[in-house]
């Protein structure tokens, strides 16, 4: 799915409630786990369902549990409150918060904007189809990605040239770097080769070696839904530079941003369509 509208999925999720009606809501907030102060609600959210859960299991929730004639994952339910959450999982999510009293079609928007959000790595993870729970179990990159994971992913498919550049591409965002070596991570400012953040090329147009550039992203800036996670927006006229056989996007403050391509084709995690 192109970039800019899985943007839109986030921001128009279809709601369903426990007794049968339903909403549509907007997932448009940043959240990344252990960072305040949303993740300390979202926190205090996750722990409050996950009592309610366990109170009319009587057990604390494990892996897959069935509620209401329907299937729950709890990593899944994790995910959510960590900012990981693909959004057929925040539907799951607000059904089971709706069972509970939590919410309900007049507080569930408060509910989503204090306590749940998509961070830079979720939104690309579930852009690509990457990290969701299978069966109740936990894959590789359930529980988050770094920005580096995804630049470790596909050697193979680091841009070299800006002809390259596809939509769909992730775009890794590094601190400045005196020695043009993305593979040397460091967290020392003299040295650089910090990978910080990710976003995805929505939109890519080439002329010579500048190129005008849509991103998608959740970046924790204002958006124009009115919140600070998922948004697109256009990059005119940008200068690109060539290091050690890669291709980047040099910033005013010495940052950099490379390009690099999914192995294999997208199948983006939507939302349930009802419920």
């Amino acid at each position: 799915m192109n970039p800019a509208p899985y943007v839109g999925t986030y921001l128009n999720i279809p709601a369903f409630f426990a007794d049968g009606s339903s909403t549509t809501i907007a997932i448009k907030n940043y959240l990344q786990d252990g960072k305040p102060d949303q993740s300390a609600r979202a926190q205090a959210a996750k722990g409050k369902l996950l009592a309610k859960i366990s109170g009319e299991l009587k057990k604390t929730p494990k892996g897959v549990f069935e509620m209401g004639g329907y299937e729950f994952c709890t990593l899944s339910i994790a995910r959510v409150f960590m900012g990981k959450g693909a959004p057929d999982e925040i539907q799951d999510v607000l059904w089971l918060a709706s069972r509970f009293n939590l919410i309900d079609s007049s507080t569930v928007r408060t509910y989503c904007d204090r306590n749940i959000g998509i961070d830079c790595g979720g939104f690309v993870a579930n852009l690509w189809g990457i990290g969701h729970p299978e069966n109740g179990r936990a894959v590789t990159g359930s529980t988050g990605f770094s920005p580096r994971s995804f630049w470790n992913f596909n050697k193979a498919k680091r841009r070299k040239h800006p002809g390259e550049i596809s939509v769909g591409d992730a775009i890794i965002h590094f601190c400045h770097m005196p020695n043009d070596d993305t593979d040397m991570a460091s967290m020392d400012p003299k040295l650089g080769g910090e990978a910080f953040h990710i976003g995805t090329v929505a939109g890519i147009t080439v002329k010579g070696d500048r190129i005008d550039l849509t991103v998608a992203e959740s970046s924790g800036a204002k958006a124009a839904s009115g919140g600070n996670g998922v948004s697109a927006y256009d990059k005119p006229d940008l200068a690109t530079k060539i290091a050690k056989n890669l291709v980047y996007v040099p910033s005013a403050s010495g940052n950099r941003m490379y390009f690099v391509g999914k192995d294999g084709a997208m199948g983006s995690y939507m939302p349930f369509e009802s419920y």
